[in-house]
């Protein structure tokens, strides 16, 4: 399937002058600048918000944070797949699917429903991964009482 222009919107609705979204006001997707390494010695310890509180003893498994898990996904979903599974959705399943695809693409993001459905399925594991038992998929499927 071929991405849709600007000019394409009249196949659709020739009076309209934009598409519109039930997800319009989703967040912008911005590039952030990478980080700038700190100084050495540029911030006095006795400053730092933390230089009096004890320290904690390390956790025996280090939680991931949310830009780790960002990262792994995304470096996941950039590696071109060659397995295909087929998937049947809803009409408003699929709808909200091209939502988010076309709420980007107008934001000049490349983005296709593959991708959307990628990121939903690492990031469902991923939490599986972590979780086990406590997991969203498990508690879903116990819902489902499958």
């Amino acid at each position: 399937m071929k991405p849709l222009k600007p000019d394409d919107l009249n196949m659709f609705a020739p009076s309209a002058t934009t598409l519109k979204s039930s997800l319009d006001d989703m967040p912008r997707i911005e590039r952030s600048a990478p980080a700038k390494p700190k100084e050495q010695g540029s911030e006095s310890t006795l400053s730092s918000p933390t230089a009096n509180k004890p320290a904690r003893p390390p956790a025996s498994t280090p939680a991931k944070s949310q830009a780790d898990v960002i990262a792994a996904i995304a470096a996941l979903v950039t590696e071109k797949g060659k397995d295909t599974t087929y998937v049947r959705l809803t009409q408003p399943e699929k709808q909200s699917l091209l939502d988010v695809v076309y709420t980007y693409r107008r934001q000049s993001v490349q983005l296709t429903e593959n991708d959307v459905v990628r990121v939903a399925i690492a990031a469902l594991l991923d939490d599986y991964k972590a979780n086990g038992a406590n997991s969203l998929l498990v508690n879903v499927i116990r819902a489902m009482n499958l």
